[in-house]
C-alpha cells in the first residue's frame, strides 16, 4: 500500500465519520495489508479530523476472540474526547453507525507513560492509575455490516470502531475491591441481555491497560496524563436499538447507563 493510496483511504475513513454515512465494502486496493499499516491509517484520520483525543479503547484480550477475528494481539483505538461522557446520557440513535454497546472498566490515568528503554510492568501502570470507573462502551463503525464487511485491517484503520464512552462511578479501593469477580449485567429495557465478569473477559482492567501502554510505547505513541482507556468488553456486545435504555449493572460497584433516542 503506498503512501498515497493510505492518504486516499484516511480521506475517506474521516469523510465517513463526518458525514455520519457508512458504506458498503471497501475496494481492495485500498484495504490495508497488515495491522501495522492500518494503524498508521488511523493515526492520518486521526490528524484529519482535528479531535482532541481524551483516550483508548482496547478490544479482543483473549486468544478466542483474537482467533475469531484473526488477530495476531489485542486490537486499540483512539477515543476522542467530544465522545466521552458521564452517565447517564443520552444519544441520538439517527446519527451513530451501527451503535454497539458493552460493558467495561475504564482506566483513568493519572500520571502519563511515555515511551521509554524498558516495558511498564503492571505494578508501574497501577502506580500511574487515578481511579478505575464502571462504564460502556458505544462502538460505532464506517462500514455497513453486510455480505461485503471488510477485513480486520480496515477496522483497525476506522479506530478498531471507536464512538462514545460513558462513565460510571470510580471503585473505592479500586486495587482490593474484588473486580475480577464481579458480576457484569447489561440489561435492555429492564431485560437482562448479557452477563459476564472482568476475569473471565480481561483478566482485571491493569493487564489490558498495561498491554496498551507497551503496545503504543511501540509505535513511539503513549496514554497521557488525564487519558481515559476502555479495556475491553466484559459484557459481550448488543446492537442498540432507538428507543433503548441500556443499563449495565457492576456488582455493587452502581450502574451506568445510555439511552438512545
Amino acid at each position: 500500500m503506498t503512501p498515497e493510496t493510505e492518504d486516499k483511504l484516511a480521506d475517506l475513513l474521516a469523510h465517513l465519520r463526518q458525514s455520519g454515512k457508512p458504506q458498503s465494502g471497501l475496494a481492495p486496493d485500498l484495504t490495508p495489508p497488515d495491522a501495522a499499516t492500518a494503524y498508521r491509517v488511523a493515526a492520518k484520520v486521526r490528524d484529519r479530523l482535528g479531535w482532541e483525543v481524551g483516550g483508548w479503547k482496547i478490544a479482543a484480550n483473549k486468544p478466542e476472540m483474537q482467533a475469531a477475528l484473526r488477530a495476531e494481539e489485542p486490537i486499540f483505538g483512539s477515543v476522542f474526547r467530544h465522545l466521552i461522557h458521564d452517565t447517564p446520557v443520552t444519544l441520538d440513535r439517527s446519527t451513530l453507525q451501527h451503535p454497539v454497546v458493552e460493558c467495561e472498566y475504564i482506566v483513568r490515568i493519572r500520571d502519563g507513560l511515555p515511551p521509554r528503554a524498558t516495558p511498564y510492568s503492571e505494578a508501574d501502570v497501577a502506580d500511574a492509575i487515578a481511579d478505575i470507573h464502571i462504564g460502556i462502551e458505544v462502538a460505532e463503525c464506517r462500514f455497513i455490516h453486510d455480505g461485503a464487511f471488510p477485513a480486520l485491517p480496515a477496522i483497525l484503520a476506522d479506530g478498531s470502531g471507536n464512538g462514545h464512552l460513558v462513565i460510571g462511578a470510580a471503585i473505592r479501593n479500586w486495587r482490593d475491591a474484588g473486580i475480577a469477580d464481579a458480576s457484569v449485567t447489561l440489561t435492555v429495557d429492564g431485560d437482562i441481555r448479557r452477563t459476564g465478569n472482568a476475569g473471565d473477559a480481561i483478566d482485571h482492567p491493569l493487564v489490558p491497560a498495561t498491554w496498551l501502554a507497551n503496545r503504543l510505547n511501540r509505535d513511539g505513541m503513549a496514554i497521557q496524563a488525564g487519558d481515559v482507556v476502555s479495556t475491553g468488553t466484559c459484557s459481550h456486545m448488543l446492537l442498540a436499538k432507538s428507543g433503548n435504555t441500556c443499563t449495565g449493572q457492576f456488582g455493587n460497584f452502581g450502574q451506568v447507563q445510555v439511552r438512545f433516542s
